[in-house]
């Protein structure tokens, strides 16, 4: 759903065995605090994504890089002014074709549900 692939009643499966994990070990899965550190985590700990799902996926470049690195914008200066404000307050800034965008790139951490 995250990258936008099709879907059937399989992510139910999968969300109902990720919520009894979570209430059998009382701890969350996929800790997280991005949708970019939630593809990590799931990646280190499961593997990587089938090469079909990133084919198909229509929300996969928010994520990844073409070279299939996972990828999140890097907050600027006048953001992290703002970062105690709420995000429905802060400015919005219009970035022009010529700023150069910063980004921080992800690696997956490879673990276990241990």
């Amino acid at each position: 759903m995250i990258l936008g692939c099709k879907y059937d009643y399989k992510i139910d499966m999968w969300s109902l065995g990720c919520i009894l994990a979570e209430l059998f070990t009382g701890y969350v899965l996929f800790q997280n605090d991005s949708v970019q550190g939630l593809l990590s985590r799931v990646i280190g700990i499961i593997g990587p994504i089938p090469e079909y799902m990133m084919k198909e996926g229509k929300l996969v470049s928010n994520f990844f890089t073409r070279e299939g690195l996972i990828y999140m914008e890097a907050p600027d200066e006048d953001e992290e002014e703002q970062s105690g404000v709420h995000p429905s307050q802060r400015k919005k800034r219009v970035r022009n074709e010529e700023e150069e965008l910063k980004v921080h790139i992800l690696v997956a951490k490879k673990t276990t549900l241990k």
